[in-house]
């Protein structure tokens, strides 16, 4: 899902040639690591979620990019209002903690003791 995402919006590849690696990918890795390239999808796993997330994401993360992780909680927040949102300025990829600790800790303390 990153590697098609990144495809379309970053590198801008034409749909039908994105389609064509991807459906190339996942042969690769179905037969010879046994492993489907399109074996997860995080927007099909949260629309079967029932219940409000928290998305923490910094605005230099290239691993999971900051566009994708904007887009999914967006959409997610249409359907569960009280989804929350923790946007780390200039955070890399697994640092928001390290970077917002005081701030993170707060989040989730205060999400977990309203949804527990």
């Amino acid at each position: 899902e990153i590697c098609y995402w990144t495809m379309l919006k970053k590198m801008h590849i034409p749909r039908s040639i994105a389609d064509l690696l991807i459906y190339s990918l996942n042969w690769q890795g179905t037969h010879f690591c046994n492993f489907p390239m399109n074996g997860y999808s995080t927007q099909k796993a949260l629309s079967h979620a029932d219940r409000p997330f928290i998305f923490i994401t910094g605005s230099s993360d290239t691993t999971v990019p900051y566009e994708m992780t904007m887009s999914n909680y967006l959409q997610y927040k249409m359907i569960h209002p009280e989804t929350r949102l923790l946007l780390v300025e200039g955070g890399e990829h697994a640092v928001s903690y390290l970077l917002k600790k005081d701030e993170y800790e707060k989040m989730v303390l205060d999400f977990i003791k309203t949804y527990k």
